[in-house]
């Protein structure tokens, strides 16, 4: 998986772990990620389990309710 370094992308995909991220118009650096993933099944495989149990443990559902009461209790108590 590759993705431009830029907007929320780079929150949610550590460089290298969950995949590539590769700077806006960064043609050379696009290429070389592609080729990378197209040249090593056990690469890609892990990218896939990395990003798995990052979505797993940082964006369910529950523990996003979680947070977002946390948040909204942290600010009512301003």
């Amino acid at each position: 998986f590759w993705r431009e370094a830029f907007g929320g992308y780079a929150e949610m995909i550590d460089d290298g772990t969950e995949g590539r991220l590769v700077g806006e118009g960064d043609v050379p650096g696009l290429v070389e990620a592609i080729r990378a993933a197209a040249a090593s099944p056990d690469l890609r495989a892990g990218w896939a389990v990395a990003a798995r149990a990052k979505v797993e443990s940082d964006f369910d559902a529950a523990r996003q309710g979680e947070r977002l009461e946390a948040l909204y209790a942290g600010l009512l108590d301003r």
